[in-house]
C-alpha cells in the first residue's frame, strides 16, 4: 500500500477497476483519495 501512496503523489489521476467478484480490497480505499475514473467489472467464470 505504501508504494501505491508514493506513486499517487506524482500522478494527476488514476483509473480504478474493482472486481465485482472479489470486492473492495484495502488498497482500494487508498486509490479513492486520488481523482479517479472507476469501473466495476464481473468476468464470467465458467
Amino acid at each position: 500500500i505504501a508504494e501505491v501512496e508514493r506513486a499517487l503523489t506524482v500522478l494527476d489521476a488514476a483509473v480504478l477497476v474493482v472486481s465485482a467478484v472479489e470486492g473492495v480490497q484495502a488498497q482500494t480505499l487508498v486509490l479513492m483519495r486520488a481523482p479517479c475514473s472507476g469501473w466495476v467489472y464481473r468476468s464470467s467464470s465458467s
